[in-house]
C-alpha cells in the first residue's frame, strides 16, 4: 500500500450532514458525528487495503469488517 495515497484519501475525507445520514443509515444507528468520525479514522489508521476504482476510493478494514468509499 502507498503511503502517499492513504495520506491523500486522509486528507481528502469530507464530513457533511449527508454522510452522517448515510452511516448512520446503513449501520442502522442513531449517533452524532463524533462516534462517527472517530469510527472513520480508526479505520484509516488500521486498513488493509485501498483500492481505486473510477473515480472513489475503497478503503477495507477486515478488523473493522467495513469498507469505506
Amino acid at each position: 500500500m502507498n503511503n502517499q495515497v492513504l495520506e491523500t484519501v486522509k486528507a481528502k475525507v469530507c464530513y457533511t450532514p449527508l454522510v452522517f445520514e448515510r452511516v448512520n443509515k446503513k449501520l442502522g444507528l442513531n449517533q452524532d458525528a463524533a462516534p462517527t468520525k472517530t469510527m472513520v479514522n480508526n479505520v484509516l489508521a488500521n486498513l488493509d487495503d485501498i483500492d481505486w476504482r473510477g473515480k472513489n476510493y475503497y478503503v477495507r478494514s477486515r478488523q473493522h469488517q467495513v469498507e469505506l468509499t
